[in-house]
């Protein structure tokens, strides 16, 4: 429906994306032991703070709609999640992602349009520290992110994240914060990519343990935030 509703009224073409994701979150302020962790002997590079408003779907694990930068997304799972296990410290819950993202040029046009009274939205305030790994020779090596152009990667973010219901400031804004890796490529190497990148990166155990209890997607974790 918004995807049909958007190419009726505009000239612009869906970007597609596809990634392989894994995520864990966690409650509260991202502990400075993590952050010391991740910093360490790599290429970070910090991204200036950005809101993202995802509209609430009750129950709904598998996609999610989302306004950003002025840019209209869905996002559909396409596999299911996977139990994996990369160190004796460090499982989750991996799968594959198929975004498709578009430019607006006027937001409150498109909310006049496109959203409903009874739709509600979520509020996710993001501070994310990237780091990025290349696999263009198969073998991991980190470079500096944006410095270039690449086929085939992962990217390791760990965020900062201030969730609240949007239009709702009296509400106390909900402080958590996430550590991911998100592959990108050829669609049939993704879960691959996190396979080599992930257990590399975690050579040296993190100081919280990542359990496949607290390893969620996006749309399932503000599911079951909100349900």
């Amino acid at each position: 429906m918004y995807t049909e509703g958007c190419r009726a009224r505009s000239t612009r073409k869906f970007d597609v994306y596809r990634s392989g994701e894994v995520r864990w979150f966690f409650r509260g302020a991202v502990p400075r032991g993590v952050r010391r962790w991740f910093e360490t002997g790599g290429h970070g590079r910090r991204e200036p703070e950005r809101t993202d408003e995802y509209l609430l779907l009750p129950g709904c694990e598998t996609g999610s709609v989302k306004l950003r930068d002025n840019k209209f997304e869905i996002k559909a799972r396409a596999h299911p999640p996977e139990p994996v296990e990369y160190t004796g410290e460090v499982s989750g819950l991996s799968d594959t992602w198929v975004k498709w993202s578009s430019g607006i040029d006027d937001v409150g046009l498109f909310r006049q349009q496109f959203v409903r009274e009874e739709d509600e939205w979520v509020r996710v305030t993001k501070k994310r520290h990237l780091r990025l790994i290349s696999l263009e020779t198969g073998t991991p090596s980190e470079i500096p992110p944006g410095r270039s152009w690449l086929a085939r990667g992962c990217q390791v973010e760990v965020t900062d994240i201030l969730v609240r219901p949007s239009g709702k400031e009296p509400v106390p804004a909900e402080e958590w914060w996430s550590l991911s890796f998100e592959s990108f490529g050829d669609s049939e190497t993704l879960l691959e990519s996190l396979d080599i990148v992930v257990p590399e990166f975690f050579v040296e155990a993190p100081p919280v343990a990542m359990k496949q209890t607290s390893s969620l997607s996006y749309p399932a974790w503000l599911s079951r935030l909100w349900s």
